[in-house]
């Protein structure tokens, strides 16, 4: 029974400490608040009803799916560290899928890894790591 209430303790602070950082955040970012970011819960119990149906943990990241929306049910999912790094990867690409295989197939074509960076404004650099699959490699 010890056990059981130093687990909620501990699951509680978790959730106290996800609840002061989103509070943070839309109060003092520049980002949200350009965007007007605002939380949608109806305060701090329902944060921590929606946290705890949604299976926090220790670690775990706040992510709003839509990085324009607001902190709601609708867009905010918890998420590993690994997971979080993965999306915030691609949420950081300047270039898209499509992209980035019309750069692979061009090379392979002779085009020059000049004219695809300036065709896609990116560096030259960029180009020659996408072709020898340094960076995208999930991209096929």
């Amino acid at each position: 029974m010890v056990q059981a209430t130093e687990k909620l303790k501990e699951v509680d602070k978790l959730i106290r400490r996800k609840w002061h950082q989103m509070n943070w955040r839309i109060n003092n970012q520049t980002s949200y608040l350009r965007k007007g970011i605002r939380i949608e819960f109806d305060g701090f119990e329902d944060f921590r009803d929606y946290a705890l149906s949604k299976d926090i943990r220790e670690g775990f990241h706040c992510h709003r799916p839509d990085r324009d929306g607001h902190y709601s049910r609708d867009n905010l999912d918890f998420v590993s560290p690994d997971e979080h790094r993965q999306i915030t990867a691609r949420e950081k690409r300047k270039l898209s899928d499509d992209d980035v295989r019309i750069i692979r197939d061009a090379a392979m074509t002779k085009t020059s890894q000049r004219t695809l960076a300036k065709r896609f404004n990116v560096s030259q650099a960029t180009v020659w790591k996408i072709v020898n699959r340094l960076t995208y490699q999930d991209v096929l």
